[in-house]
């Protein structure tokens, strides 16, 4: 039985080469995106440290004053 074979064609372009133009446009949006996120998770991790290493007697406390 004979095989089909199925030539290999080589492109010389990129073939995702249409994305380029979209990246060069948009590059400076994502990566501040990216950075925003980065930093609202470790503000979220800043915050939750704190909460778990938080030692009550420096804590500023109301005066409880008698009436």
């Amino acid at each position: 039985m004979p095989s089909a074979l199925v030539p290999i064609i080589r492109s010389t372009s990129m073939h995702d080469d249409f994305e380029s133009a979209a990246w060069a446009a948009n590059h400076s949006r994502f990566s501040g995106s990216i950075h925003k996120l980065v930093a609202d998770i470790m503000a979220g991790f800043t915050r939750l440290n704190a909460i778990q290493f938080d030692a009550p007697w420096r804590r500023e406390t109301k005066s409880n004053t008698c009436r």
